[in-house]
């Protein structure tokens, strides 16, 4: 569930073309590729993951309030 929330955060700032709201995603994504190359994937180690990903949505909310500002200036 964390992996395919990361990759709609990507997808939709890829697609709303916000390339630096997508970093946190990437740098989530790519730890989170480091684990699986390791021996083991226990949940200790994308425990960080876990707790940021539902942070993800904030950034989108905070990056439509941005746009709106930027439309009434």
């Amino acid at each position: 569930v964390y992996i395919w929330g990361l990759v709609v955060f990507i997808l939709w700032c890829i697609y709303r073309k916000k390339y630096k709201e997508m970093m946190p995603g990437i740098l989530m994504l790519m730890y989170f590729a480091t684990c699986l190359l390791g021996p083991v994937v226990a949940m200790r180690y994308v425990y960080c993951i876990m707790v940021a990903v539902p942070m993800l949505p904030c950034v989108i909310c905070l990056s439509k309030e941005e746009d709106q500002s930027d439309i009434t200036e």
